[in-house]
């Protein structure tokens, strides 16, 4: 921990906060999590993963306005893509994974199972997708799979 912190002092690189999340939740100190989360979506808005992070924060806290705004205006992953025009499977999961989970609590079913369908064409054996399937459409051997 302290060595990640030491590069986090010298260089804020937003994957250093990542590292730095997952080691303390291995740990299992949730509070460190959270904090870091905090971090990094402060010191770098732009970073994708860093908003992900922060909009499923904000949703296991109830915090439907802090992860509408984390979100960006229109639900549009595109600001956070530095103008890039092809993106990694992974952002594509993680943005709209987050989008239909508030969506979800917002109480629009509907969006979410649009955004659902996107990501089981998209990826279809991605964790998120089978998550999202499972918040959508639970089966009785979802209740003991887990």
């Amino acid at each position: 921990m302290a060595e990640l912190r030491s590069w986090i002092e010298r260089e804020p690189l937003p994957m250093f906060f990542n590292w730095l999340s997952v080691a303390y939740s291995a740990l299992g100190d949730i509070e460190s999590v959270r904090e870091t989360v905090r971090e990094n979506y402060r010191l770098n808005p732009h970073y994708l993963f860093a908003r992900v992070n922060y909009v499923e924060m904000c949703l296991r806290d109830g915090d439907l306005a802090g992860a509408l705004e984390a979100l960006g205006p229109g639900l549009d992953i595109r600001p956070f893509l530095g103008g890039r025009r092809r993106v990694h499977v992974s952002e594509v999961t993680g943005y709209f994974y987050a989008v239909a989970v508030y969506h979800l609590k917002a109480g629009d079913r509907g969006a979410a199972e649009k955004i659902h369908a996107m990501l089981a064409e998209v990826a279809p054996d991605d964790r998120a997708t089978e998550d999202l399937r499972r918040m959508l459409h639970p089966r009785l051997r979802d209740l003991f799979s887990r």
